[in-house]
């Protein structure tokens, strides 16, 4: 026969609590639902009439296992009887005033040390434990993420034009460069038999004829070289040469100290200040690709710093005057990274790069406008990392 079940609902609804209760009280292994059963025969075979414990009995039982649990645990001392351990929280240092910076910077020789890498890095990571810094190296290592043009120019206003890395503006310029050096070292040349005549005359003719052939094979072998003449000479001729110099460096000196790259050389004696980081941590790039080598991680820091001074100048300008060094910079470093970097991967490290730029300058707006006014005034690096560290974020 079938084994004899609850009929009525609220039964069935009282034994489902209790079994939830027993559950929650203790393990369900601890007990067993007490049962009896007989045998009888039905039809030659065998089966078993149970019969289901009510639901007072079973609330009885989780009480009582209930009530064992918590003796147990008040005997060994656990659980809600467990000795309660006090911890004393340190209370969070204050942040230090730029005067207090300043001087832990000048304590530790900070800008003596830009002569090697390895010990200035050790040194401002010594103060980040500590607690006197907290944005050096914060962004050391960003996180890459594919940046198509699309989104690049809706969330940011960037493209290859307004950053100055578009190849056929570069062609262009190096067209009207060639012409430039033509009609000039023609114009010479005859100026030079017809004025000063002779064998002087001649030797300067056949000197200004060489120019162009010699243009030729400094743009077919190096054309970042004549490029990177091209943008300075149209850099000094623009009237706002001044502030972009200073907005582009800025956001170099910046990106470079949020992405934990030391500095190697910081001069305010001339017109304007010029900043000059390290390639790398660990210092500069030699001519080798295969000296020394990255790490994607590593590449990513630096990517983003190799193109903070073109999307600078783009926020505050409308567009890049010193794109093309960026860029040159920028490609230095992707030929090192290894595993070696596919040309559609180097296309979208560089979009990812503006972009990751364009978002840490408007995170840290505060600390970029504040070292753009210390550049302005000359300060020295222990004043600009004082300004930048100190500074109030929008």
């Amino acid at each position: 026969t079938n084994a004899e079940r609850p009929d009525d609902d609220d039964d069935m609804r009282s034994y489902a609590a209790a079994l939830t209760a027993l559950a929650l009280a203790h393990d369900a292994a601890a007990f067993k639902v007490p049962v009896s059963s007989r045998a009888i025969h039905t039809t030659g075979r065998r089966a078993a009439v149970v019969r289901y414990a009510t639901a007072e009995e079973l609330l009885a039982q989780a009480a009582a296992l209930r009530e064992e649990v918590e003796q147990g645990e008040k005997d060994l001392g656990i659980g809600a009887y467990a000795p309660k351990v006090s911890v004393t929280k340190e209370p969070e240092l204050p942040p230090l005033s730029p005067e207090e910076i300043q001087q832990k910077l000048i304590s530790v020789a900070i800008e003596a040390k830009s002569a090697d890498a390895a010990e200035q890095v050790a040194t401002l990571d010594a103060l980040k434990e500590s607690g006197d810094l907290r944005l050096w190296g914060v962004s050391q290592a960003p996180t890459f993420k594919a940046t198509n043009i699309g989104q690049l120019q809706r969330e940011y206003g960037l493209d290859a034009i307004t950053l100055g890395l578009a190849a056929e503006d570069s062609l262009d310029e190096l067209k009207a460069a060639l012409f430039a050096v033509t009609a000039f070292s023609s114009i010479m040349a005859i100026l030079s038999g017809v004025v000063v005549g002779g064998n002087a005359g001649a030797t300067l003719t056949y000197l200004f004829a060489v120019l162009p052939i010699i243009f030729l094979g400094v743009g077919s072998t190096a054309p970042g070289l004549i490029s990177a003449v091209i943008e300075v000479g149209k850099t000094r001729l623009d009237p706002k040469y001044g502030e972009r110099r200073i907005k582009h460096e800025a956001a170099h000196f910046l990106m470079g100290y949020l992405c934990g790259v030391p500095i190697q050389g910081y001069d305010v004696d001339g017109a304007l200040p010029e900043v000059t980081l390290y390639d790398t941590r660990k210092g500069a790039l030699t001519r080798a690709p295969m000296d020394m080598r990255l790490t994607r991680d590593e590449a990513n820091g630096l990517s983003v710093v190799a193109m903070s001074g073109a999307v600078a100048e783009v926020n505050a300008m409308g567009d890049a005057k010193g794109g093309q060094q960026d860029l040159e910079l920028l490609n230095k470093i992707l030929q090192r990274v290894d595993p070696p970097l596919s040309p559609d991967q180097m296309q979208q490290q560089t979009r990812w790069a503006a972009a990751e730029a364009a978002r840490l300058l408007k995170t840290h707006d505060g600390a970029y406008q504040s070292l753009v006014g210390a550049l302005e005034q000359k300060c020295s690096v222990a004043e600009c990392i004082a300004k930048l560290e100190t500074a109030k974020q929008a």
